[in-house]
This record gives structure tokens, C-alpha cells and sequence, in this order.
């Protein structure tokens, strides 16, 4: 089978392999968690990664890397096609794959670090590796050890599993682009894909936070080391200032959702940032990640040796920082006015929308609790139209209001200039007074 160039991609045109083919396989762009790769070392890891897989015989046949970074190139500019509209709600390169290439498997490049085992093992250690909150104590200070991952699922045919593959390798020199690649060729196979696992914490802080950092290269004998920031190793001590003011410059940064980020920086002999690159692990239209580098571009760090990098994560907490924030319980109160949820949006308007839709019907005469279909009329570049949907009695006169509530949905431009989409509307009357 003959995949269209890159430069077919503006019109998504699908893919879509017949049964006797062998399944398509993706690999998504490496993702650089606790190191620092640049946009170049990046491609090249990508096109290395691609071709070790291509030398495993996976039994699939791999789309060319050169179109999935075309594919993000296009995602960050918030379009679906070269010449098309920028959408109302920007698309993640995950729905321009899985429109581009349907029933696809998906293989991916991790770059990531761990803290080198202790010279000595002890029953407590292992009771540490076991217990996330334990081990996520454990790594605000050790020495790393960066590990180079490579995985996927290869789709079984039809009435068959999909197979699992992983491989992985130590990187010997994390610090550099080329570390990076010349670890492909350690790479060795896993016998099953790992289980990770995730820790999810309240959303307590406010405003954009510093999370931790990782230094990588000749910062002192012995890197790299990792350290919640600004505190932690005696390496990173010396950049809590460089730190702590760029962490201010960062709250302009702010977007209000709850998410993680990351900046990569490349530091010259005199301590300055030569190069940034950032991403984030939700959807983020490109003036952000400008606005992350931007406020790092100004830090200043002590100096030091050539070849320094410094890998910073974020927590983008979804209340700016100064904000007042609701009293203990006061979200438990009942409620007092009609409440309305708009169920079935895309989660970065859904509270926007759902705050408008309740001012509409406030003070409104409401006897039941009611419930209806919504369906939206999409524009070209997602920006809903109009739309359709039942009210109940007494409330006719907020339909105007609720309508142009539900225009505040954003969503990714539909596949063929234009659609639909589907949501619900849910009516509830405060409690009855005792």
C-alpha cells in the first residue's frame, strides 16, 4: 500500500487498509518527560525510533514519521487542513491521527528519568517502589538514571488481540540530542508493556506553580539530578532565584483549566537560556507555549560549563494566583436557584457555557427537574451555529438566552466544512423548603 506524501495531508483524506494488508502503525512524536530534547534532536529521535521498529518486524506497516510531525505542525496552528480555518477549539495531534489514519495502532518514544537504585537494598526500599506517594517522596532529591522507551499496540486482526510491544535502554548521555539516539541501539525488549501508574492530588494551588526540575549535564559530578523546585539537591540551590522569578513572570501565563507543562532550556557558559522548547499535556493554543518560554527566556542562572539543560514542570491549577478562594464547605451548601448542566461538550468551554446557560433560567419558574437533547449546528471552523433542543413550560422565553449561551462551545472543525454535534440539557429546581 502506497501512503500519501505529507503533502497530501491538508485534506485528511483517510487512510484506511483493506483486511488483507497489514495494520498501520503510528509513531506519535518522542515525548521528553524529565529531559530536554530540542525540535531537532527530536525528529531525528523520532525517525530513529521509526526505523528500529521497521528493523523488528512488527508485522505493520509504519507511517512515515515525516507525515505525523506534518500532522503536528498542523495541530499547533489550530487548523484540521492546511487551508482551512483555524478551529474555535484547537485540535490535539491524537483526533488529526485517528481522522487521517483510522483503526490505526499507535507506538511511542518516551524519554524519562528514575533515581538509580541505592547501593544498598533494603526491605524499606522496596516498600517505597511499591507505594506511589512513598517513591514520589523519595525522588525530590536522588541522582537520575534517564531511561530511552520505546512501545505500542500493534491491532489484531479481526477475532485476534492486539499485540503489545516495549522496549528500553539507559542513556548514558541524557544531556545531549545525540545521547538520545545512540541509545536506539541498546535498546532491548521488554517481556510485557509496564503498568504505570498515576497520582492524582487536589487541586489545592493557585495560579502557575513550579513542580520540580531536572538537571542534565555538567552542572556538578555526579548528575543528573532531580529536585522539586525550588528546593532539593545542592545543584539546584544555586537556582532557586533564577527560579522563583521566573515563576512570576509565568502567572501571565496562566490559563483557566487544570493541566501540566513543561519547559526544556538550553543555558550558555554565562547562565542565560540559548534555546526553549515547551509542551503541554493538554490541548494549548502556540501563544502559550510562546508565553512560557518568553517568561523563561528573561531568567538569568549562575554560570557555568557548555552543554548545561534544564528540564522544568509546571501545574497550571485552574484559579489564578491572589484569587479568593470558596470557604471550606461552601460548595456543599444547597442550592438556591435553578441549577443547569450542559452535558456533552468538549470539557475547555463546558463550564463556561454551563455558567451562562444558569443565568438564563435564574429566578425562572421551574416546577420538575427536566431533561432534553441538544443539537448543535457547527460552523466550519467549530463555532456553533444554532441550536435545537425542548423546553419546558414557562421557561420559552430563555430560549434565546440559552442558545446564544451554547454558542460559547468551541469545538474542532468539523471533518466536512461543516456538522453537528450532540449535547444535553439538564433543568434541576432548587430543594423545597422545609
Amino acid at each position: 500500500m502506497t501512503l500519501a506524501p505529507a503533502a497530501a495531508l491538508g485534506l485528511l483524506v483517510s487512510v484506511v487498509p483493506s483486511q488483507q494488508e497489514k495494520p498501520l502503525l503510528v509513531v506519535t512524536p518522542p515525548e521528553a518527560r524529565d529531559a530536554v530534547l530540542l525540535d531537532e534532536e527530536a525528529a531525528k529521535l523520532h525517525d530513529a525510533a521509526a526505523a528500529f521498529l521497521a528493523q523488528q518486524k512488527v508485522g505493520a506497516e509504519l507511517v512515515p514519521p515525516t507525515e505525523i510531525r506534518a500532522l503536528a505542525v498542523l495541530a499547533a496552528s489550530g487548523r484540521t487542513a492546511d487551508d482551512g480555518p483555524v478551529c474555535a477549539r484547537p485540535p490535539s495531534l491524537e483526533e488529526l491521527i485517528s481522522r487521517r489514519y483510522p483503526g490505526a495502532g499507535r507506538a511511542y518514544v518516551s524519554a524519562t528519568s528514575a533515581c538509580k537504585p541505592s547501593p544498598v537494598s533494603t526491605s524499606a526500599d522496596a516498600v517505597d517502589t511499591d507505594d506511589p506517594m512513598a517513591r514520589l517522596e523519595r525522588d525530590k532529591s536522588c541522582e537520575r538514571m534517564h531511561m530511552l522507551e520505546v512501545g505500542g499496540r500493534i491491532p489484531g486482526a479481526e477475532g485476534q488481540q492486539d499485540r503489545w510491544l516495549h522496549w528500553r535502554a539507559t542513556v548514558a548521555h541524557p544531556e545531549t540530542g545525540q545521547g538520545w539516539i545512540e541509545a536506539i541501539r541498546h535498546l532491548r525488549k521488554l517481556p510485557q508493556s509496564p503498568m504505570g501508574y498515576s497520582i492524582l492530588g487536589l487541586d489545592k494551588g493557585q495560579g502557575v506553580e513550579l513542580e520540580y526540575s531536572v538537571l542534565l549535564g555538567p552542572w556538578r559530578k555526579g548528575g543528573p539530578f532531580f529536585s522539586r523546585a525550588p528546593s532539593g539537591s545542592a545543584a539546584a540551590v544555586a537556582l532557586r532565584e533564577g527560579l522563583a522569578a521566573a515563576e512570576e513572570r509565568v502567572q501571565t501565563c496562566h490559563v483557566e483549566s487544570y493541566g501540566r507543562s513543561s519547559v526544556g532550556l538550553q543555558l550558555d557558559r554565562e547562565g542565560k537560556v540559548a534555546a526553549c522548547v515547551s509542551a503541554s499535556d493538554e490541548r494549548a493554543r502556540p501563544a502559550h507555549h510562546h508565553c512560557l518560554c518568553d517568561a523563561f527566556a528573561q531568567a538569568t542562572f549562575p554560570p557555568g560549563a557548555k552543554g548545561r539543560r534544564l528540564f522544568v514542570a509546571l501545574v497550571n491549577h485552574y484559579p489564578p494566583r491572589g484569587e479568593p478562594r470558596p470557604e471550606r464547605g461552601s460548595q456543599f451548601s444547597p442550592p438556591t436557584e435553578n441549577t443547569v448542566w450542559v452535558n456533552e461538550l468538549p470539557k475547555e468551554s463546558s463550564q463556561e457555557v454551563s455558567a451562562a446557560a444558569a443565568a438564563c433560567v435564574k429566578g425562572k419558574p421551574l416546577s420538575a427537574s427536566f431533561e432534553a437533547p441538544i443539537t448543535l449546528a457547527l460552523a466550519p471552523d467549530g463555532t456553533v451555529n444554532e441550536a435545537a433542543f425542548n423546553l419546558p413550560p414557562g421557561l420559552e422565553e430563555t430560549r434565546e438566552c440559552l442558545v446564544q449561551a451554547l454558542r460559547k462551545a468551541r469545538y474542532v472543525c468539523p471533518e466536512e466544512g461543516s456538522g453537528s454535534a450532540k449535547a444535553g440539557l439538564s433543568l434541576r429546581p432548587p430543594p423545597a423548603k422545609k
